[in-house]
């Protein structure tokens, strides 16, 4: 969705980005220069395998998989419809892919809402914050008690931000 806002930016009127970046280079967004998101790179790694071992979806992490045991069953029977899809092997191309740098947003103009989760394991938090600064016309929310997932995992809450922030567009 960023790629279009950015080829597109008179057809948007506003942009959400739940738990990514798009296309943002992540350990370029970071304002420490890459060192916290090295660290939370090997501290959520190490989590997922963790989560793993113990049949937790990384997408929910082990605290939604203990409050929400219905969301998590739905996240592993997609895994399973998904059949021999390597999920690592798809992060990484993602990852590959987000080559964009701020300079490439310098004149972006479209209002954008990150939303991210505060237990989140496959996206960190601190850089919807971190992106949302640097944007012309950015926001960011976290939700703390949520992981990737906020709009399944605390779905009213999301709405009520992604409500208030349209409206705020009007």
């Amino acid at each position: 969705m960023l790629e279009y806002a950015l080829t597109h930016p008179e057809k948007v009127k506003a942009l959400v980005l739940s738990s990514t970046s798009g296309t943002l280079d992540r350990r370029g967004s970071d304002p420490s220069g890459g060192r916290d998101y090295d660290a939370w790179m090997k501290d959520a790694e190490a989590k997922v395998v963790d989560g793993m071992a113990k049949g937790i979806h990384p997408a929910v992490g082990a605290s939604a998989a203990a409050r929400w045991p219905a969301l998590h069953l739905l996240y592993r029977s997609i895994d399973e419809m998904a059949g021999a899809l390597d999920k690592a092997k798809l992060r990484d191309g993602l990852r590959r892919t987000a080559t964009r740098t701020f300079a490439d947003l310098a004149t972006f103009r479209v209002p954008t809402l990150l939303i991210a989760g505060g237990e989140d394991v496959v996206f960190p938090a601190f850089l919807a914050s971190a992106i949302a600064a640097r944007l012309p016309c950015g926001e960011a929310e976290i939700i703390s008690d949520s992981g990737h997932s906020p709009y399944f995992e605390q779905a009213a809450r999301f709405n009520e931000l992604v409500d208030a922030f349209l409206v705020r567009q009007r």
